[in-house]
């Protein structure tokens, strides 16, 4: 069972920030899709983000991102990092359940990730014998 999508690199996105330390990028951990959720926490994101219209019309159109994204692939438990301005967008499905989370931060939110990399955590299994070896990784 792969838990977690390979490509998850925790140290590329530890380094990802807005250079002027604004509230940029999106974080969003989904359990499949809950619109209802997504929709409540947009609505409050969006009424404390329009008192600086960059940030409004960045959160925006970040949200357009992410629902472009979602509409493809709302079967699947999902965690996304996204930024208008900052030109980033990392998508990744997930096979373990989350807990959902939006956050709004000057960089990607990936405490959860890290938290369930260590719960989940990967061990290597070599069986050998005289003819061969097989190695397997378990989670």
């Amino acid at each position: 069972m792969k838990i977690y999508d390979e490509n998850i690199d925790i140290r590329e996105l530890a380094e990802v920030y807005d250079a002027n330390s604004k509230d940029a990028f999106v974080s969003l951990y989904i359990d499949t899709f809950d619109e209802k959720f997504i929709n409540k926490r947009r609505e409050a994101c969006s009424s404390i983000l329009r008192k600086d219209m960059q940030l409004y019309t960045n959160f925006e159109k970040t949200m357009e991102m992410i629902y472009d994204y979602i509409d493809k692939n709302r079967k699947h438990n999902i965690i996304i990092f996204a930024s208008y301005i900052n030109k980033f967008f990392k998508a990744y499905k997930i096979s373990i359940p989350i807990e959902n989370l939006f956050v709004v931060d000057s960089s990607p939110y990936i405490r959860p990730i890290v938290e369930s990399m260590d719960k989940y955590e990967r061990y290597g299994l070599i069986l050998i014998n005289s003819h061969k070896a097989k190695m397997y990784i378990v989670y």
